[in-house]
């Protein structure tokens, strides 16, 4: 397999076609909200249990919050919002990926054909309860969740009890989850490309990834790096209006506080739009990529089978002749 090759399509692909850029982009929005929040919760429990802040301070903020929603009669507003961003941030993927997978598809197969992305988001319709199982199946196995278990069995358990059991349990458990990500690789492409049922899809990735093993974990591993480059964008990008805010609590008796926080507020959205933008080009960008490292071993697959008895060529036998007439002339 060429790697640079499969690069290059889909990042071809990926600067050509904008337009699943912006389909992607109102998810990713919704889940670097979803990253901010989680961090913001972390950090703030993580914060009372080794005394920063007072035991009880991350509640009294939520609190506080839900009484100024309750003044303004804002609750109704609140929940619907919450609603939202838990059907796109855990919903909605699945959908959006079979959406996608199709689009590159077509644009891989036939370029010069019209892409009509309101047609294919009809059609991943089709695949989208088959993703969303396997979308639940590898939710505790991916690489997020697993550095939120470990930050949550060191804030209750730091200590001994942490590094004798639960640190080498968390290894062990990343190395599992590790070959599960790599096994289930293709499943997605089988559903969608194949039109093949979860388990059937499970089965046949795992079949793939087995005749391809090196080839595959080079493609993960590829994917791995650029995903780590994008996570560690987000959090510069989330961190600098943090910076802001927290420069600004210093002037707090300030005229200017009311500016830095404002300034703060604007830096911040427009900041969490361009991490948005940079997560929808690598889901875009994935997807190409992973597509063409399929639909390649799947060629290389298909070489390597023995055609079907039906379709292998007889030979016909050339007649024999009686005894008889083997000998028909005088000896000598």
């Amino acid at each position: 397999m060429n790697y640079g090759q499969v690069i290059r399509d889909a990042w071809n692909l990926t600067t050509t076609t904008k337009k699943l850029t912006w389909f992607a982009f109102i998810p990713s929005f919704v889940a670097v909200i979803v990253f901010v929040v989680e961090v913001a919760w972390q950090y703030s429990l993580f914060s009372e249990e080794f005394g920063w802040v007072e035991h009880g301070a991350t509640f009294q903020r939520i609190g506080g919050v839900w009484h100024v929603l309750a003044d303004k009669g804002l609750i109704g507003w609140g929940i619907f919002f919450t609603f939202f961003v838990i059907l796109v941030a855990f919903v909605f993927p699945a959908w959006v990926q079979s959406t996608l997978i199709l689009s590159m598809r077509q644009k891989f197969a036939y370029p010069e054909k019209k892409l009509s992305l309101r047609q294919k988001f009809i059609e991943g319709f089709s695949y989208f309860f088959r993703l969303f199982e396997y979308h639940a199946v590898l939710v505790p196995f991916q690489f997020m969740t697993i550095v939120f278990y470990g930050i949550t069995f060191y804030r209750y358990y730091h200590g001994d009890l942490f590094s004798s059991i639960f640190l080498p349990a968390l290894i062990v458990y990343s190395i599992i989850s590790m070959f599960i990500n790599l096994f289930f690789a293709y499943t997605p492409f089988y559903m969608v490309c194949e039109n093949h049922s979860f388990g059937n899809s499970i089965k046949k990735s795992i079949g793939l990834v087995f005749l391809n093993f090196g080839k595959t974990l080079g493609l993960i591993l590829l994917m791995f790096f650029v995903n780590i480059r994008v996570v560690i964008n987000v959090i510069v990008v989330v961190g600098v209006p943090i910076g802001v805010l927290a420069a600004a609590s210093y002037f707090a008796s300030s005229a200017w506080f009311g500016v830095a926080v404002a300034l703060a507020v604007i830096l911040g959205i427009g900041l969490l739009a361009l991490a948005a933008y940079l997560t929808a080009v690598l889901e875009v960008f994935s997807i190409g990529f992973w597509e063409r490292g399929f639909t390649t071993l799947r060629a290389e697959q298909d070489e390597l089978r023995m055609p079907p008895v039906e379709e292998i060529p007889t030979v016909t036998p050339a007649p024999v002749m009686p005894e008889d007439d083997i000998f028909t002339g005088p000896i000598g």
